[in-house]
């Protein structure tokens, strides 16, 4: 992954910055997820999760989660309009129409190529947005209110949406295994008894 160049790695890194800033700075960390969110297009799936990262209580409370909302979305604007203004067509076309238009790789490490080789069908697509959307809502539904509950969600959305896609290599898994390490350091800490809980 790191010899061929792939973005995985900046993906693993901006998640474990958050990870430091949740321990570090609190008061800093919608600002670190904006900036996570912005580094990968799949990163997306992470919107909805942030919500892990803000208490229970808050999220009846209008103005807290729009206050944690806009202070992740300036920097996460700021890193990805430049390219927008550059170029909307290309940036739309790289972003999000080539993974519309990419093939279907049989030579994937997910289930859906397994299934065509064992079965000679084309599974459909849209099965990866499937599983992602139920790692999600079970993941805010009982995941931990805090960044080890974060970083679990991640793995695990991420794990299910990969393995059920089109297309799925080492780099994307490299993520996965990224953020299931920094999951199991952050529980580990937490059973220890130290603090996993951030404040947003």
């Amino acid at each position: 992954v790191l010899e061929q160049g792939w973005t995985e790695p900046l993906v693993v890194g901006s998640l474990a910055a958050v990870v430091l800033v949740a321990h570090k700075k609190p008061n800093w960390l919608p600002w670190a997820v904006g900036l996570l969110v912005a580094v990968k297009q799949y990163t997306v799936f992470m919107v909805p999760l942030a919500l892990l990262l803000v208490p229970r209580e808050h999220w009846k409370q209008p103005k807290a989660l729009l206050d944690f909302a806009w202070k992740a979305a300036l920097p996460a604007l700021l890193v990805t309009l430049p390219f927008v203004l550059w170029s909307p067509k290309d940036f739309w076309f790289d972003v999000a129409q080539l993974q519309v238009l990419q093939p279907f790789r049989d030579e994937s490490l997910s289930f859906l190529a397994w299934w065509k080789q064992q079965n000679g069908v084309q599974p459909s697509t849209a099965w990866a947005f499937v599983m992602a959307a139920l790692a999600v809502g079970v993941s805010l539904w009982r995941g931990a209110r805090d960044i080890t509950g974060f970083v679990a969600a991640i793995a695990a959305t991420y794990l299910f949406f990969f393995a059920f896609n089109k297309q799925a290599f080492c780099n994307y898994y490299y993520f996965v295994i990224g953020a299931s390490a920094l999951g199991a350091v952050l529980a580990t800490r937490s059973e220890a008894g130290a603090p996993s809980a951030a404040k947003a």
